[in-house]
């Protein structure tokens, strides 16, 4: 992913359907934090895969020198919260460090 672009992260969470759960994908780099409540998801037998987007804005937000930690917390119908693995990415650098818009 690079910085001030809208970049889009596929997140598969496995051996779990997690339907009609509220599911939260948090990206943390120190201080720096962005939640995504509820991204678009599918279930394909008990594997769920949910597709994570960010806006050129919130993509600057994180740092190119320093690795941006993932992880995604799921909370059922009756209040039982669960949390995967936290995983690593980053957000590379790029020249033109500027919002952009069509137009």
């Amino acid at each position: 992913m690079r910085r001030y672009t809208t970049p889009r992260l596929l997140i598969k969470v496995s051996g779990a359907d997690l339907t009609g759960c509220d599911v939260y994908v948090t990206f943390r780099q120190g201080r720096r934090e962005h939640t995504v409540k509820n991204p678009p998801m599918q279930v394909d037998g008990t594997d769920a895969y949910m597709e994570v987007r960010l806006t050129q804005m919130q993509s600057a937000r994180f740092r190119h020198d320093r690795p941006v930690e993932v992880e995604a917390n799921v909370v059922d119908f009756n209040g039982y919260r669960a949390a995967t693995n936290i995983a690593e990415t980053s957000f590379d650098r790029q020249l033109l460090e500027v919002p952009r818009h069509n137009g």
